[in-house]
């Protein structure tokens, strides 16, 4: 299950003065030409969609905003990154299988990002086989020699090893891990990104994932670490861990540390996550102090 909420934020392991603070904004949310860019190096514009007749599709998120947005962030020193998104098995294999397709596709992002003076491209491809394994790395020298910068979107978990962390960090700009969703909405309750793993929520965690990471030979210099700035509900029994029984969804974190005061903010110490407990819900959320702890 792939959350829909993409505001995320994001730190880079480098030895640069200024350390990289990579943020996504999604179609949905305010204006981003409005927002404080001098806090970001970097920002993502979610998304346009890989088409599989059409090469693309949605692509009024980007051209609706993206002339104010380069301007606007670049006046702040901020990169501009397009995000391109592809999660059905469809997509992958048009992709990765027609050389035509993926050509073209690699046009029309340049063609996108270098009309209104943008920085580079966000790959957002999630739930890549693992048969397209060297698919993924050639894509990305093919589109990285076309657009600038590269920055791939990555699994907390790679469940099948379908990821070349290694050589995929030599050939990007950056592997943003995807600190997220670790419980989501189809799940039970718990931690959306658990800064440990642990008897209570199993052993997967955020310092579990930047190890796995290194295990495997990523560059350091290339890891990205993307947090969520917004929490998971869901309808449920109040035991921790517990099980949920209707409906679940997102919500801001800003909403989120709102209704914390109001229901009383609880911690979970074996992932360093708050959570809270209105009638019939759990909420599990980052606030300001979790956040830096990830950090």
């Amino acid at each position: 299950a792939f959350p829909l909420v993409r505001s995320v934020l994001a730190t880079l392991t480098s030895a640069a003065e200024r350390p990289v603070v990579y943020g996504y904004h999604a179609y949905w949310t305010d204006n981003p030409a409005t927002l404080d860019f001098a806090r970001l190096t970097h920002v993502a514009i979610f998304n346009v969609d890989v088409h599989t007749t059409n090469v693309l599709s949605s692509t009024s998120n980007w051209t609706n905003v993206a002339e104010d947005v380069v301007a606007a962030a670049h006046a702040s020193g901020t990169k501009v990154h397009l995000c391109v998104t592809a999660f059905s098995d469809s997509q992958h294999e048009a992709v990765f299988r027609n050389a035509s397709f993926r050509a073209e596709l690699i046009a029309q992002l340049a063609a996108l990002v270098l009309d209104y003076g943008a920085d580079g491209v966000n790959v957002d491809f999630e739930g890549v086989s693992g048969e397209y394994k060297q698919d993924m790395i050639d894509f990305v020298v093919d589109l990285r020699a076309e657009v600038g910068e590269v920055v791939l979107a990555t699994p907390a978990v790679d469940w099948g090893g379908n990821w070349d962390y290694s050589e995929l960090s030599r050939v990007s700009d950056g592997l943003f891990i995807m600190g997220y969703a670790f419980h989501y909405t189809g799940s039970n309750p718990g931690p959306n990104d658990p800064l440990y793993g642990s008897d209570v929520w199993e052993k997967y965690g955020l310092e579990w994932a930047v190890e796995d990471y290194l295990l495997y030979e990523a560059d350091p210099a290339k890891v990205i670490l993307g947090l969520p700035l917004y929490g998971q509900w869901w309808e449920a029994d109040h035991d921790v861990p517990g099980s949920a029984y209707g409906d679940a969804g997102s919500i801001p974190m800003v909403d989120a540390i709102a209704e914390a005061k109001e229901y009383g903010a609880l911690y979970d110490a074996a992932s360093s996550s708050p959570y809270y407990l209105p009638p019939g819900e759990q909420v599990w959320y980052p606030d300001h102090d979790s956040v830096r702890e990830r950090i």
